[in-house]
């Protein structure tokens, strides 16, 4: 076993390819391999070429460490203008692809060739709550910026950090509009919590709050929701009220598509995401024509 070296401060950056089970499931594994390889290899340059190093590469996903924090701030922007160049230019077969980004700076440690430790984990936090073009980072990155890069950033959320129970806020980096509109821009609150959650899947209701905070979603009826389409798993997704906010976790073979009514889509697949506002799920049947596989929501 290699001896494992420990980096006192290090940025972990991960860009992840939104809706990639999508494109499996309408293109094909040819196609979809080759575009979400081809996105993969336009991420990796643009961080090289700001001095990171590309740890690994898991499926849809990219993750990078860098030393410090100042050259991370234009990766994020970069990311998302080299694919939608590569998308206007007709390189990739599916169709435009988009990718969220997110980053964190802390203590992490080299292990066989991997990051391990409390960064890693809290940046996969920070990620599990951006969506399609979204650049996050958490406050402990926030503050490591120069103050006039800090002054552009509008607090998005808090969380409480899986590494010491603190609290860690989450803020989204804007990158597509002129950064003298948004430079001194004071950060909004992050959103109120949710005490109510409400599903609708036919004649079925299921309300979450405190005093029930969670709920399953299958195929079969020892879930608390059960779905008769052909998409869905026997055990779906779990959706769970914590601290304010109810939790998608997708475990499903097929993933679980998120359709907001003021937002935009997003695929989840082996991972969680946060509900907000109201809208639709739909378990599997990412093409949505399986009316039974769509459950309705509303947070309040």
């Amino acid at each position: 076993m290699s001896e494992a070296r420990t980096l006192h401060h290090i940025v972990v950056l991960s860009a992840d390819v939104c809706g990639s089970t999508h494109l499996y499931e309408v293109h094909g594994n040819d196609v979809a391999r080759r575009d979400i390889a081809l996105c993969l290899a336009l991420l990796c340059e643009v961080a090289e070429q700001h001095g990171g190093e590309v740890v690994e590469t898991v499926g849809d996903e990219i993750v990078c460490s860098f030393a410090r924090p100042a050259q991370v701030v234009e990766v994020g922007r970069e990311m998302h203008q080299a694919l939608r160049a590569a998308s206007a230019a007709g390189r990739f077969r599916s169709g435009p692809l988009k990718v969220k980004v997110a980053w964190h700076y802390g203590l992490a440690e080299w292990r066989d060739g991997k990051l391990v430790g409390a960064t890693p984990c809290v940046q996969q936090q920070v990620i599990g709550l951006a969506r399609a073009e979204e650049v996050l980072l958490s406050g402990a990155a926030l503050e490591a910026l120069p103050a006039a890069l800090r002054a552009q950033a509008q607090l998005l959320d808090t969380l409480t950090s899986v590494a010491d129970g603190s609290a860690l806020p989450i803020y989204r980096l804007p990158w597509d509009e002129d950064a003298d509109a948004t430079r001194f821009r004071p950060a909004p609150s992050p959103p109120a919590p949710s005490q109510r959650l409400e599903l609708c899947h036919g004649d079925r209701r299921v309300t979450l709050d405190a005093a029930h905070p969670r709920c399953t979603i299958g195929r079969t009826e020892e879930n608390d929701i059960a779905t008769a389409s052909r998409f869905t798993s026997r055990v779906h997704a779990e959706i769970s009220l914590r601290q304010g906010r109810f939790y998608l976790a997708d475990n499903s073979s097929n993933g679980t598509l998120v359709v907001p009514c003021d937002g935009e889509r997003e695929l989840l697949h082996h991972e969680q995401g946060v509900l907000r506002g109201e809208g639709v799920l739909v378990c599997g049947d990412v093409a949505g024509e399986d009316t039974a596989a769509r459950i309705g929501y509303r947070c309040e």
